[in-house]
């Protein structure tokens, strides 16, 4: 191939689960032909190695190094002095990319001859997509392209910190000499993206989501480990070396106060509010560390923030550390229940002011049952804003909200009913709840933690869960119809789906359940229902669930057994729910499954094993029972032949 217009820079560590589909989002990047991807095994333990050889071998733009383990940050400067294409980006390997990512964004850089190119970020994890406050933060109030700016003009970009969102200028990082901290560090991306931010001439933005940051249920990832002191101190090492950066570039006030504002907020309290997670030993050694840090932070900034900040913080700076101990994990504890603790002692009491903290709250909005009559749907819910007391003074509305009508509905308690003559011609609507209290309005989109179906007589009411567990309600019309599929085959990468409906029908699709993608699937007649669904198409989101259904006979479609197929590193389920059926395509290791049978079969016959000696010695005790029996009636015999000959010889006598 010609030189390449993007690197891809991939460090490998023991990521098997996820290695797979983060290379295949790759290869299906719509300008594939200009990347060259560099893929380096920091010394796997895993399948992880032979994974990236396979891909090398496979495809002339993948090349496969390794070297021994030393961290993703070194790794990731040894793969910038190979990399040969214009601009460069720093993929993790177990996250996610949109198949226009690379073509976003290398637009945008080159259009606007950018040091590098920030897109927006979406958390994911097996059942859910949501917005993490890192971008939120950064990203506020954004909804267009911006060509050039700068970190003196958005100080918020403090807060994006990973660099896995950003397509750089190779030029501009070699010029610069921008390299990641060249120790086995965690938190590696902090320092090199605040260097970037502050020697880059020209940034341009987009809100247009480019990268799906992976959430690990398994806590295996370095970002993820909150509670292990190795974490933290490697944290507060990074936020050290920043504040050197600050002082060595001598960054303008706006910027400096940016990151501080940054370490009360997220850095600092991710740790503090999880103080006794770690152990009682290592507490003050570890406060200690951290006063350091607060020490830096001006005294305005912490008198800025809310009650529980005030008083944490100047806990830290007056050295108070029995208090400290005590008062750190109660965050949770005042947003539910705003109160004084007891042990406060006067110097803090002044900081306490609820109503005020609760001024700068989110509102949260979340189900908590759903019923329904004849003639309504019932939403009970529960509606929050932290710090905010029961008994303080506040009214909740809710409307339903369609494209861009709104509808006010009736609120009882903590209860939305809903007619269902009113609802039943509404599409894909969501439901925004608002909080009034002391001349503060608070609103917010109420969510859906579980898919339900209702039916009523001409229709169907789904409460499906979108991006950020938000609620939509879908609405579909009842048909007596109904599509039974009985068999379920693979041929060339396409399922193939087969079965009967009780009336013709002109239409079946997938839905994504997070993001409501749809892909219509070509159908057939010749007898009964046959339709094909690309496997390829249930790899393209990150979140892979999907549900067949179809517009003619809404919710009426069902699988006749559960089918299960086993492709790569993935386990593709069908199986029936809420009258469609659910595709589940879920990371399936082979390797693991096989472990997981060698071992149960190692147990069984470990089983087996003790079940035979129990045998045998069952055995053994009954040889001996019955030994024991035969002599027994062997004495008996004896006795009775005995006692025989006496009353013979007795009746002789007489």
């Amino acid at each position: 191939m010609s030189e390449p217009k993007i690197s891809v820079i991939l460090p490998v560590y023991d990521v098997e689960d996820y290695l797979t589909e983060t290379l295949d989002c790759i290869l299906k990047q719509s300008m594939i032909d200009d990347l060259e991807v560099i893929m380096v095994d920091d010394g796997s333990t895993d399948e992880s190695r032979y994974i990236i050889e396979r891909y090398a071998l496979d495809y002339d733009n993948f090349h496969a190094y390794h070297k021994t383990n030393e961290g993703q940050g070194i790794a990731r400067n040894y793969a910038l002095e190979l990399a040969k294409g214009d601009y460069v980006h720093f993929l993790d390997s177990d996250d996610y990319l949109p198949v226009n990512a690379y073509e976003t964004l290398y637009d945008i850089a080159l259009r606007n001859d950018s040091d590098f190119v920030i897109a927006n970020v979406k958390r994911f994890a097996r059942y859910n997509v949501w917005d993490d406050i890192l971008f939120k933060n950064s990203y506020k109030g954004i909804s267009d392209v911006i060509d050039s700016t700068s970190l003196n003009e958005m100080p918020s970009l403090i807060w994006d910190t990973i660099t896995c969102n950003k397509l750089y200028k190779r030029e501009f990082l070699l010029n610069n000499s921008i390299r990641f901290p060249e120790k086995h560090i965690s938190f590696e991306d902090i320092p090199f993206s605040m260097e970037s931010y502050i020697l880059a001439d020209n940034i341009s933005v987009t809100p247009e989501v480019c990268y799906y940051w992976r959430f690990r249920n398994d806590h295996t990832s370095t970002t993820q480990q909150d509670s292990d002191v190795a974490s933290i101190r490697a944290r507060l090492e990074i936020l050290r070396s920043v504040h050197e950066m600050l002082i060595r570039y001598n960054v303008g006030q706006n910027i400096a106060d940016g990151e501080y504002l940054k370490w009360i907020n997220h850095d600092l309290k991710f740790f503090i509010k999880r103080f006794d997670h770690f152990p009682e030993e290592q507490h003050r050694e570890l406060f200690d560390e951290i006063r350091e840090l607060v020490m830096l932070i001006p005294d305005y900034i912490i008198e800025s923030q809310n009650t529980y900040k005030k008083v944490i913080f100047n806990m830290v700076l007056n050295n108070d550390f029995d208090n400290f101990i005590k008062f750190a994990p109660l965050e949770n504890e005042l947003f539910e229940n705003p109160h004084v603790p007891e042990f406060i002692t006067d110097e803090y009491k002044e900081y306490f002011n609820f109503k005020e903290a609760a001024k700068d709250e989110e509102l949260m909005a979340e189900i908590t049952d759903v019923s329904n009559d004849e003639t309504c749907i019932l939403i009970g819910f529960n509606a929050k804003v932290n710090y905010l007391s029961d008994d303080c003074e506040h009214e909740i509305s809710a409307s339903l909200l369609e494209g861009d009508s709104r509808y006010s509905l009736e609120v009882n308690e903590s209860q939305i009913r809903i007619p269902a003559d009113f609802i039943k011609d509404k599409k894909h609507s969501m439901i925004e709840v608002c909080c009034r209290f002391d001349g503060v309005e608070k609103t917010c989109i109420l969510k859906n933690r579980h898919r339900k179906s209702i039916e009523f007589e001409d229709f169907y009411l789904d409460l499906n869960t979108g991006m950020n567990s938000s609620l939509y309600i879908d609405i579909m019309k009842r048909t007596d119809n109904t599509i039974e599929i009985n068999d379920i085959c693979y041929k060339n990468g396409r399922f193939v789906l087969s079965g009967t409906s009780k009336e013709g029908i002109g239409d079946v699709y997938i839905e994504n359940v997070i993001t409501f993608d749809r892909i219509e699937c070509p159908l057939n007649h010749s007898g009964e229902v046959t339709f094909e669904i690309s496997e390829s198409d249930l790899h393209d989101a990150a979140v892979k669930k999907w549900e067949i259904n179809s517009n003619e006979c809404p919710n009426s479609i069902k699988v006749s057994e559960s089918f299960e197929f086993y492709r790569n590193h993935s386990k593709i389920r069908f199986i029936n729910s809420r009258n469609k059926i659910l595709i589940e395509n879920d990371v399936y290791n082979p390797i693991e499954e096989l472990d997981a049978l060698n071992s149960q079969a190692k147990e069984l016959k470990s089983q087996i094993s003790s079940f035979n000696g129990e045998k045998s010695e069952l055995v053994s005790e009954n040889n001996r029972l019955k030994k024991e029996n035969d002599e027994m009636n062997e004495r008996i015999s004896q006795f009775k032949s005995r006692k025989v000959v006496k009353i013979a010889d007795k009746l002789k006598l007489n």
